[in-house]
């Protein structure tokens, strides 16, 4: 196990000893630490406080978690410490193209660059690192599993981080799932389906006032920031500030 790190535990009486920025970034998650407090979990939620003053408030939706150490890790925050890193700019490829593709769509609505995340959101679907649930031979279907298994944990996260803007990583299909959302209601709610340069994939979607981006995940370099100034500057007289749903 890497000492460096912190590393949280669950009491005996599975309240958490999580070391917390802020009341609002715990409430967030309690929910999945008091369901499985015997199996290591990846937070995630909202990284700052800052969030609730921002005019884009940008989830990213992502999968699921490789890493795992040790059985009694309770709680692992190797993420969301890095994003809480001060002018955080990532090496690693899939929160590099995250970070590009958060000032992308920033600058693209006039809000401007900045030099970290702590201006986002983020969740994995599954929150299990590894998910010890399920067996690696039913691996492909660990998000199925989570959605179901954890749907309302997740649409209660879901709905406390409460976006304006999501951005799917390749997870869209399993959100318009877990939000209810049929194949007409989707139809409707599309602004902008196809490829860009005949070879990116970019979904844009318009559904219950929340703009929704489905693109390749982050890890795989399919979607790039240019892809999503691109799609942003086709549609911007419908995507524009005026045009997110404030709370």
């Amino acid at each position: 196990m890497d000492t460096k790190r912190e590393h949280l535990y669950c009491n005996e009486d599975n309240s958490s000893t999580v070391k917390i920025d802020y009341p609002e970034q715990w409430e967030v998650f309690e929910p999945f630490a008091k369901k499985y407090p015997d199996l290591c979990l990846q937070f995630d939620g909202i990284a700052d406080k800052k969030w609730k003053n921002e005019k884009a408030k940008i989830l990213f939706l992502l999968k699921d978690s490789y890493r795992y150490e040790d059985k009694r890790v309770f709680l692992d925050r190797y993420v969301m410490d890095d994003v809480l890193k001060k002018d955080f700019i990532p090496k690693d490829r899939t929160w590099k193209r995250i970070y590009d593709w958060n000032n992308a769509i920033r600058i693209s609505l006039g809000l401007g660059e900045v030099a970290d995340l702590k201006n986002i959101a983020f969740m994995n679907l599954s929150k299990i690192a590894c998910d010890e649930r399920i067996s690696k031979n039913t691996r492909p279907n660990t998000l199925a599993y989570a959605i179901t298994e954890d749907k309302e944990e997740l649409l209660n996260q879901y709905n406390k981080i409460n976006p304006n803007i999501v951005v799917c990583g390749n997870t869209g299909s399993y959100l318009f799932k877990l939000l209810g959302y049929d194949l007409e209601k989707i139809q409707e709610g599309t602004i902008f389906k196809g490829k860009i340069r005949n070879r990116n994939r970019l979904f844009l979607y318009r559904i219950d006032g929340v703009w929704i981006f489905d693109a390749y995940h982050p890890s795989w370099g399919g979607t790039s920031a240019q892809d999503f100034v691109e799609v942003i500057n086709k549609n911007t007289k419908k995507f524009n500030l005026d045009s997110l749903k404030y709370n």
